[in-house]
């Protein structure tokens, strides 16, 4: 992991990682699933897994934007699910969600890629998709996760998901510029994850200011925290996934 602070000096902090591998097709599944790793540098897709046994584009736009097809994972749109995207790089810098489309016909996402400074700048990146279904393990179980989009101010209400309780009642509360408290209730099962990109045409980015934490049945993240790349804090988009493995 490569950690730096505004600016690219590298920085010792917390940071929460997920990694996945998936081959062959998921069979029966609640939702929909599939990730691409994609190297700029050599044109060439490092790995891609969708469940329906579908091939993953990307198609490089210039200036740092590619162009991601999902093709297979339906849904019924206009956007619908969650996106995680990271960069992959020798220097800092960070990958985001400019803007995605969903239709029958599968999903298509944009991903912008910035130096540390904000600068446009092609460089190697994860993306993950998720639709009713968890980011870890092949179905469920795991049966506790959920995702929200803080477009701002919400996204589509197929954005907004909780696999306890459904669609529309995972919450968000603003808690200062740049801060945003989000709860996942009835979430709260061990070992669980949480991961959070910035979504947004600019060059923005957003963490975590806390760890998360449980409250009875819930899970807590106090908070997301979002910057302009002067490092000062910054109301701006993102998208949060909270995912158990049991």
């Amino acid at each position: 992991m490569l950690c730096s602070q505004p600016g690219g000096a590298l920085a010792p902090t917390a940071f929460s990682a997920f990694f996945e591998s998936s081959s062959g097709p998921a069979g029966p599944i609640n939702g929909e699933f599939g990730y691409v790793d994609f190297n700029d540098a050599t044109g060439t897709m490092i790995d891609q897994y969708n469940s329906v046994g579908a091939i993953n584009s990307v198609t490089p736009l210039g200036g740092g934007v590619y162009e991601v097809k999902l093709p297979g994972l339906s849904t019924a749109g206009p956007i619908d699910g969650s996106l995680q995207v990271t960069a992959v790089n020798s220097t800092p810098a960070r990958c985001k969600v400019r803007n995605w489309a969903s239709s029958p016909g599968g999903q298509v996402a944009y991903v912008a890629c910035f130096t540390s400074t904000g600068a446009p700048f092609k460089t190697r990146f994860t993306l993950t998709y998720q639709y009713n279904q968890s980011l870890w393990g092949a179905g469920w179980p795991p049966r506790y996760f959920g995702y929200l989009w803080f477009r701002p101010p919400v996204g589509p209400p197929a954005t907004n998901f909780n696999s306890q309780l459904g669609f529309g009642v995972n919450t968000l509360a603003g808690a200062g510029v740049g801060l945003s408290l989000v709860t996942f209730p009835r979430l709260a099962v061990l070992p669980d994850n949480v991961q959070v990109t910035a979504s947004g045409g600019s060059s923005e980015f957003c963490n975590l200011l806390f760890p998360w934490t449980h409250t009875a049945t819930d899970t807590i993240v106090r908070d997301v925290a979002c910057y302009n790349s002067g490092g000062a804090p910054v109301n701006t988009g993102f998208l949060i996934s909270a995912n158990s493995n049991a």
